[in-house]
């Protein structure tokens, strides 16, 4: 259910589907958690699945860090107080992870162009302060906010952020440090 609360065009539907389970029938509610999951009609997982896919790149690739065991935080609460319940204080997520596991963050490089990171305000996965922690470990990186709302902002209505990673994409030309777009 958190990639129907990820994006914004997916919450009529899940709208639909709360309402419906309401009145007791659960199977579009089941629906979303399949397609969540990845989970096929059959029962079965595709071979190339995201858990199996992140796995690997989330403990080879990246140390323990205190994002980890976090909880949602109360703004989290307040706003998505159903994403909260879904996304309780989360456990080590390497538990069970049987190959070595990188224990230091190795962001040193010094890339020959900037990074451009960028983030929703209300992002009900991805916190900013996980976008701002990410844009203060990678060397040369320009930080976008937006205030929306959602998971994913390239790409998403916002015109300011649009023609912010647009322009770096097309042009090379990274927006200023800490570009904030307003809500559209």
């Amino acid at each position: 259910m958190r990639a129907g609360l990820e994006d914004e065009g997916v919450w009529p539907y899940l709208v639909e589907a709360l309402e419906r389970a309401q009145q007791g029938d659960g199977s579009d509610l089941a629906w979303l958690a399949m397609a969540d999951t990845g989970r096929e009609e059959d029962g079965t997982y595709p071979g190339a699945s995201f858990g199996k896919n992140h796995l690997p790149v989330t403990c080879a690739d990246w140390p323990p860090t205190r994002w980890d065991t976090m909880a949602p935080s109360s703004q989290v609460v307040r706003e998505f107080p159903l994403l909260a319940r879904l996304s309780p204080r989360s456990g080590d997520p390497c538990a069970g992870w049987p190959g070595p596991r990188r224990q230091n963050l190795l962001v040193g490089a010094e890339p020959a162009t900037p990074i451009v990171v960028i983030g929703n305000e209300h992002d009900p996965v991805t916190s900013i302060g996980g976008t701002e922690y990410l844009a203060s470990v990678l060397v040369r990186s320009r930080l976008v906010r937006v205030d929306a709302y959602g998971h994913g902002a390239y790409g998403s209505g916002n015109a300011c952020a649009d023609q912010a990673v647009g322009a770096y994409l097309v042009s090379g030309i990274a927006p200023p440090d800490d570009t904030r777009c307003p809500a559209e």
